[in-house]
């Protein structure tokens, strides 16, 4: 899984932890397909990546229990994700319902896990999609990941970046 992959899997994973609604990928097979309830997609706009340190090294850390360093290497990320809300048009949710779960969706990034940075919110208003039959509100996240790997004497290689917490600059 790439960086990029897992950011939105991570930003995806936590709105769905937070309750929400049906939270998918964007673009996935089916996605024009008309839902039964509010589906909230989120995908990736645009983004951008910043060193942290020099070459992206941030330091060694001394683990105690193994007497040895880890060295550390990090990035910022800063990215923008779509959030288009999808609802059925129909008396029980509609229009209406767009905009709900987008303070929904607010508030849901209170849980996010520290090393997301979000940096602005904004959202469109309510348009009938006829492509996917329900009423859709494009919204937006623009944010900035903290991410860290590292490398010890038994592992020499990145085999993944991590979110972690606010870097200070």
């Amino acid at each position: 899984m790439t960086e990029l992959e897992y950011i939105i899997n991570t930003v995806a994973g936590s709105l769905s932890s937070a309750g929400v609604g049906n939270v998918i990928r964007a673009f996935p097979p089916g996605v024009t397909a008309a839902y039964s309830e509010p589906v909230i997609a989120v995908g990736l706009k645009s983004g951008s990546g910043v060193s942290v340190g020099l070459a992206d090294y941030m330091g060694m850390k001394y683990e105690r229990e193994r007497d040895s360093f880890t060295e550390i290497y990090g990035k910022r990320v800063e990215l923008t994700l779509s959030l288009d809300i999808y609802s059925p048009k129909d008396a029980i949710y509609g229009a209406a319902a767009c905009t709900e779960i987008f303070g929904c969706v607010m508030a849901a990034t209170l849980s996010f896990p520290s090393g997301i940075r979000i940096l602005e919110m904004r959202c469109g208003e309510t348009e009938y999609d006829s492509v996917a039959r329900m009423f859709r509100c494009q919204g937006e996240l623009k944010c900035a990941v903290a991410l860290y790997a590292a490398i010890d004497d038994e592992n020499t290689e990145f085999t993944s970046f991590r979110i972690k917490g606010e870097l200070n600059n």
